[in-house]
């Protein structure tokens, strides 16, 4: 869950919206990064921006999540 103050400046949790993927199909960040910059099993990832934010969340779980091959 990501946190945010919002214009409120009180702090609240943010749910992001369900998938309608099934459970573990990935999302388009993921299919995308090993194209795009040759992410693969050895790559090595800093992210040295605030996890508690949407983007860097999302590029770093991107980079960390499992690949799925056609062959598996």
């Amino acid at each position: 869950m990501f946190h945010s103050s919002g214009t409120t400046g009180q702090p609240k949790g943010i749910v992001p919206a369900r998938p309608d993927a099934p459970f573990g199909s990935g999302l388009t960040l993921d299919r995308m990064l090993p194209g795009a910059f040759g992410f693969g099993p050895d790559t090595v990832y800093l992210c040295p921006a605030p996890l508690c934010h949407a983007a860097p969340s999302g590029w770093s779980m991107g980079t960390m999540r499992p690949r799925r091959h056609p062959a598996a």
